[in-house]
């Protein structure tokens, strides 16, 4: 879809149902490129299923348009959220225990 009619569209699709409407369409302002079948499709799912604070956004196993990826890079900073990174270091490990 051309991404000027796309701006015209999400206003009146997603006004009351997404949080971050108005930053969704900043982050498009710095866009050159139509926006896919797929990312359009899944903007409301998208919506409806990510939390308002992104904590729920699983960007290593979800399956999300690159573009929606994107976005929450983008959204995050402004939003004053930081990425959340999951500490996956097993701290049982010690290479200085003995075993008897």
């Amino acid at each position: 879809m051309p991404l000027e009619t796309a701006k015209q569209l999400f206003p009146l699709i997603l006004k009351g149902r997404f949080a971050h409407l108005d930053l969704w369409l900043e982050f498009l302002e710095g866009r050159k490129h139509a926006i896919s079948r797929d990312s359009y499709s899944l903007l409301l799912d998208f919506a409806e299923t990510i939390s308002d604070d992104m904590s729920n956004f699983d960007e290593e196993n979800g399956a999300w348009p690159v573009l929606l990826d994107e976005f929450v890079d983008f959204a995050r900073p402004k939003l004053g959220i930081e990425k959340i990174v999951e500490d996956t270091r097993d701290d049982d490990d010690d290479d200085d225990d003995e075993f008897e």
